[in-house]
């Protein structure tokens, strides 16, 4: 089991963990704001997220990457007033 938190509410994932964070974040989670542009090529930037502080590529990041790390989306932001 995986444990971390996506936009600050802590998720499981129980599945493969060498699976794309791109695919479960919009797969499963049903996070929008991460595109899939070029997948599995880390060359447009589009599915970039925060994970643990660091932007990385979700389309090259494995769910195993994310145990125990705060993931941050687009969605995370709020909007202006």
């Amino acid at each position: 089991m995986i444990r971390f938190k996506l936009d600050g509410a802590p998720r499981e994932y129980a599945g493969d963990p060498g699976g794309s964070l791109l695919r479960w974040l919009r797969d499963e989670a049903g996070v929008t704001g991460v595109k899939d542009g070029c997948s599995p090529q880390a060359a447009c930037g589009c599915c970039t997220v925060e994970v643990g502080g660091k932007a990385v590529l979700s389309c090259v990041t494995s769910m195993s990457q994310v145990a125990g790390k705060d993931v941050a989306t687009l969605e995370s932001i709020p909007a202006p007033a």
